[in-house]
């Protein structure tokens, strides 16, 4: 039999501070563990043979020949659950649609990619529950509660704003990016302002991000849940919001709600942000009028007493 020997206490003591705190972990943390998942991919939101309609676009930024991975585990998870997974472009989406209602069939959910939301969500009916790949994944891989409070960072954003957009694989950028090109352009649309924008790829991820205004990460379909949950940490620590692609879209799209469809718990999350955001603007509305009707009487009082002081 094989016998292998301890590592020597001496080596531990021998190697770099630096290796033995934050980087080990680091590597800790991008190897697979094989845990389990807190949540199924989308398992838990459909039954046996129920109908799941797969939004995908083809475009010049999609792979040729083959389906990227979300795409790819999504399809998997479906088939895991006994259902029935319907793949097509947005420009059938409709046309499609309309052929399984004629028929009485109604798909359970809809999962489209997220840079198809605008059209999209006009061609399904509001009775259809819909949401994307990187929401999914998201809630499977991150925290989506996290990510989607992240969002409420965008409505402060300024001219000359850091903001870090991440990407956990290392695909070859064309034109037309989602990265590079289509979300600093959502992004400069939806706020009005000129943020300076920074990327990164596959481990680039970086220790420091304090200096951003927020951290927008794609949906980590390559990083395995300990990496993706280590990175939302590090922004969480730093207290830098994160948010996902998905979620921005769905925010700068109008249909953020709506997207959220299959998480009833986070639909409610933004109705209380926005119950929160409306008490305060009624409270600094209020704040505003009493001051400026003090400010009223004062004046008047300061105009009564120099007329007394001069009889």
């Amino acid at each position: 039999s094989c016998h292998v020997r301890p590592v020597p206490e001496k080596f531990w003591s021998v190697l770099p501070m630096a290796w033995t705190s934050r980087n080990w972990k680091k590597k800790i943390s991008l190897s697979e563990t094989g845990r389990h998942a807190q949540y199924p991919l989308i398992q838990d939101l459909i039954e046996p043979l129920d109908l799941v309609i797969l939004v995908v676009p083809i475009d010049k930024a999609a792979p040729k020949g083959r389906l990227i991975l979300p795409q790819q585990q999504t399809i998997r998870d479906i088939l895991e659950r006994g259902a029935l997974s319907l793949v097509v472009r947005d420009t059938e989406l409709k046309s499609t649609l309309d052929h399984f209602l004629a028929q009485g069939a109604c798909p359970k959910l809809v999962v489209t990619d997220s840079q198809a939301f605008a059209r999209v969500s006009k061609d399904v009916p509001e009775n259809i529950t819909l949401t994307s790949f990187s929401i999914l994944f998201s809630r499977y891989k991150g925290e989506l509660e996290i990510q989607l409070k992240g969002i409420a960072a965008l409505s402060s954003i300024e001219d000359g704003d850091r903001i870090l957009i991440a990407e956990g694989c290392t695909h070859h950028r064309q034109c037309g990016d989602i990265g590079t090109c289509k979300m600093p352009e959502w992004i400069r649309n939806y706020t009005g302002k000129k943020p300076v924008f920074e990327f990164t790829s596959g481990t680039e991820f970086p220790d420091d991000v304090s200096s951003y205004k927020m951290v927008v990460h794609c949906g980590g379909c390559m990083l395995n849940e300990r990496e993706m949950k280590y990175r939302i940490a590090c922004c969480q620590d730093q207290g830098v919001p994160i948010t996902n692609y998905g979620i921005l879209i769905a925010q700068v799209t109008g249909i953020l709600k709506r997207s959220l469809g299959p998480f009833p718990e986070m639909q409610k999350l933004i109705w209380d942000c926005l119950h929160n955001q409306f008490n305060f603007l009624i409270l600094t509305f209020l704040c505003y009028t009493v001051s400026a009707y003090l400010c009223y009487i004062c004046n008047w009082i300061v105009i009564f007493y120099s007329g007394f002081t001069k009889l």
